[in-house]
């Protein structure tokens, strides 16, 4: 599964906050640690989520998107899994 978040200040939501793109094989559990973590810095977070077929299409899936919202605007928590590069397929260096 991969998913976006929309991390923005509960306390100033006419701030744009930030996007943080992720894959995971338990959303309910992974969205559970974001907010926990978030909520500590007075953070909300929404999220939106689909399936793939399995973890390297995840993983291939999360590395295209972070660079296509960046050209689009969108301001990034972290974006290190853009790099992603080798995928369980057969792909090789």
């Amino acid at each position: 599964m991969v998913y976006v978040l929309h991390i923005y200040n509960a306390k100033h939501p006419e701030l744009p906050g930030t996007f943080y793109v992720g894959e995971t094989e338990s959303l309910q559990q992974r969205l559970r640690q974001h907010r926990d973590y978030y909520k500590k810095h007075d953070c909300q977070v929404v999220a939106l989520a689909w399936n793939v077929n399995d973890k390297s299409m995840a993983r291939q899936t999360e590395s295209k998107l972070i660079p296509w919202m960046k050209q689009k605007g969108y301001v990034f928590e972290r974006d290190t899994d853009a790099s992603h590069t080798l995928f369980s397929r057969g792909m090789k260096k």
